[in-house]
């Protein structure tokens, strides 16, 4: 398992940000506002946020691109439509089946102008490939880094800290068990192991569950390490958690089910 695993997203976008940031032609690109000294909360951006709409834009893929070789993925750099957005994109994914055509990217131009988290933790384990890749080949060296927290986290000094850090990594805990067991799912998915119907009648609304529990998360961690707070994400997220419904109202028929093909299941569990 890898180190960027165990990161929430919150976390795996601000170790990126550091790490692009540390790239004298590249820092320019992005730029974690979320350790701003402004008084402004509402101007700050996390940096999930800011990392994802600088992919949107497609300008930082194409340049992570081209040191690998240089002009393989020429940037438009004055993005003044979305379809100027969607060349770059483009520009990038063509550059990647020539750089790494062993490894298939799992999102398209679309998936990535998207909205969904799903979309943004796959363009940032493609990242990871990409720099993993430049840091082997010589081409850059993160080893003397130096280290800035880049997951913005601190060591609590009252007993209040000190309980709203143990929700926090509680949270993250619990986002990281979801998205556990919607790779199980997806796995199962994968290998046609059972039909799409039963596995969408245990599984439910996992997806859509996970991609609300992530940005729920995303809002604790950022408010966290504004305020040292976690109440505002509660009261303005309040809505989201309807989810649950659907889940908690399908549990019993998901659970009949799930003892119903059990060696089935049992079967990708022990893979």
């Amino acid at each position: 398992m890898s180190a960027a695993s165990s990161l929430s997203l919150y976390q795996h976008s601000a170790l990126i940000i550091q790490q692009l940031g540390s790239i004298p032609n590249l820092c320019g690109y992005v730029t974690n506002r979320v350790d701003s000294d402004s008084e402004d909360d509402e101007e700050l951006e996390d940096p999930v946020t800011t990392l994802w709409n600088a992919f949107k834009k497609g300008i930082i893929l194409c340049e992570v691109m081209n040191l690998f070789q240089p002009g393989i993925a020429p940037a438009i750099q004055n993005i003044e439509t979305k379809n100027d957005a969607k060349k770059n994109i483009y520009k990038f994914m063509h550059a990647w089946q020539t750089i790494l055509p062993e490894v298939k990217l799992n999102f398209n131009i679309n998936d990535l102008l998207g909205d969904d988290t799903n979309v943004m933790a796959k363009a940032l384990t493609a990242m990871d490939i990409l720099l993993a890749k430049l840091q082997k080949e010589n081409k850059l060296d993160f080893s003397l880094l130096p280290y800035t927290n880049a997951a913005n986290d601190y060591s609590p000094s009252t007993n209040r800290e000190k309980v709203v850090a143990e929700l926090v990594e509680t949270e993250r805990k619990y986002v990281q068990d979801l998205e556990t067991l919607q790779k199980y799912k997806d796995a199962i998915n994968s290998r046609q192991l059972l039909s799409p119907q039963t596995v969408l009648s245990i599984f439910t609304n996992l997806d859509i569950l996970v991609d609300f529990q992530r940005r729920f998360l995303i809002r604790v961690e950022a408010e966290n390490s504004r305020s040292k707070t976690i109440s505002k994400p509660f009261s303005e997220l309040e809505e989201g958690f309807t989810v649950y419904e659907t889940w908690c109202a399908n549990h019993t028929k998901a659970t009949e089910l799930a003892l119903n093909h059990v060696d089935v299941l049992m079967v990708q569990l022990l893979r």
